[in-house]
């Protein structure tokens, strides 16, 4: 479950552009037409399945779904990892004790469809009015979304750096992607 708001009280105007600042990149535009601020109150739910699993290459299947004050959207794709690893079916995600590897690195990759029925990110949260939101009819209502990355583990602690892809999720938008750099400690 996942609860939070949007709008201007989430303060994510300030965050965004104070990374960019800090890699000296062009101020984001646009926030001035940021929609009313709401409470978000959000379910998700995933099944996965491992299709192929051997000890340097794993090829899963999953489904997502989502339904609240936030999105409502289905989703299903594919997972996979290789390289030097431990099973991701039987620990999911770092290890504390374990005679595995120790030592982990590999590259994994994740491509799904998601087919939208309701976004408040772009056409503002339910109960609550706002003049800058997209018409449904200009919605997109299936949108693709893959990345990629390079994971290095060594025991309880992790490194990954991740590259997104999303297309256009309306009429006359923009592909776009990102990056992300994770690290995780497990306790």
């Amino acid at each position: 479950m996942d609860l939070g708001v949007i709008g201007s009280c989430a303060k994510c105007e300030e965050e965004q552009k104070a990374i960019h600042k800090a890699l000296l990149n062009i101020q984001p535009l646009g926030w001035e037409n940021q929609i009313n601020n709401a409470l978000i109150i959000n379910y998700s739910a995933s099944i996965e399945q491992g299709l192929f699993l051997s000890r340097t290459f794993e090829l899963a299947g999953f489904i997502d779904v989502r339904a609240g004050t936030l999105y409502d959207d289905l989703s299903g794709g594919f997972y996979f990892r290789y390289g030097l690893m431990n099973s991701y079916f039987k620990h999911l995600g770092i290890i504390k004790n374990s005679t595995n590897n120790k030592f982990q690195f590999y590259l994994n990759a994740k491509v799904k469809t998601r087919f939208v029925a309701y976004n408040a990110t772009l056409q503002g949260a339910p109960f609550s009015s706002s003049i800058y939101v997209i018409e449904p009819e200009r919605i997109t209502r299936s949108v693709f979304i893959a990345n990629c990355g390079l994971v290095l583990a060594y025991k309880r602690i992790s490194f990954e750096f991740s590259k997104y892809y999303l297309t256009k999720e309306f009429f006359r938008g923009i592909d776009h992607g990102w990056g992300r750099c994770n690290i995780t400690v497990c306790f």
